[in-house]
């Protein structure tokens, strides 16, 4: 999957947007009208899969879905870190004492964006659209 094609899937499945493909060819990607005058004219497809301020706009999405777990899990899997830790045991052990819990938030916080975007899709699949 390019990393465009990684944008319209988050888009669609992960933001639940609705795309305007009309001038894709033009504009190096689908529109997307719920954005139009928000960033700019035309509503350009955020770039989800390569920009970390766009991809940590995923976040609230997330969270309003009811998937902060799943999302946790599922990042935790992309992530090169040398901790293994649920979503719960690593938010009680982030303690200044203990250095492993700082470390993963470390490692979390690293995430690329195109781990976060595979976590999200990971994180909502099965859902109903």
């Amino acid at each position: 999957m390019t990393d465009r094609e990684l944008d319209v899937a988050i888009a669609e499945k992960v933001m639940g947007w609705k795309l305007d493909y009309e001038f894709a060819d033009f504009m190096g990607a689908p529109i997307v009208p719920h954005l139009r005058d928000q960033y700019d004219e035309w509503g350009t497809l955020p770039e989800f899969s390569t920009n970390l301020t766009d991809a940590h706009s995923i976040l609230p999405r997330i969270k309003e879905l009811g998937r902060i777990e799943r999302f946790v899990d599922a990042l935790l899997e992309r992530i090169d870190t040398k901790q293994e830790a649920s979503i719960f045991n690593s938010a009680i052990e982030l303690e200044p004492w203990h250095g492993s819990g700082w470390e993963l938030l470390f490692d979390v916080l690293a995430a690329s964006p195109e781990a976060i975007c595979q976590a999200a899709l990971e994180a909502v699949e099965g859902m109903k659209e």
